[in-house]
């Protein structure tokens, strides 16, 4: 929720989509970064962050992340596509957000299992 208030009041970058997609593509660090962290039931990887304060921290730069840039993303799309683009650009960012959550929830059963 914080994540997309600040996208309201910095909305940066205003126009360079791939910016945009270089970031996310490197929000992929969480995921090792979680699974390093003491995450119960833990039974094949070891522990290598057992601080509890900087799992928090992690986990809140990760959701700060991910509301930031779903929002910026959904406000900056319909000023990069042309005007009879616009409403197709949006259901498009609608659904494939929708296949992308669907993706980590299904991803995110295998890792638990790796865990």
């Amino acid at each position: 929720y914080l994540g997309r208030i600040i996208s309201g009041y910095l909305q940066w970058p205003e126009k360079e989509s791939w910016i945009i997609a270089v970031i996310s593509i490197v929000r992929t660090v969480f995921i090792p970064l979680v699974m390093m962290c003491n995450a119960q039931p833990r039974h094949h990887l070891p522990v290598v962050i057992a601080s509890d304060w900087l799992y928090i921290l992690i986990i809140i730069a990760f959701g700060l992340s991910n509301g930031y840039l779903a929002n910026i993303t959904f406000i900056t799309v319909p000023k990069i596509v042309s005007a009879h683009e616009q409403e197709v650009a949006s259901t498009m960012l609608a659904a494939f957000l929708g296949v992308g959550l669907a993706c980590g929830s299904a991803i995110s059963l295998f890792l638990v299992k790796l865990l």
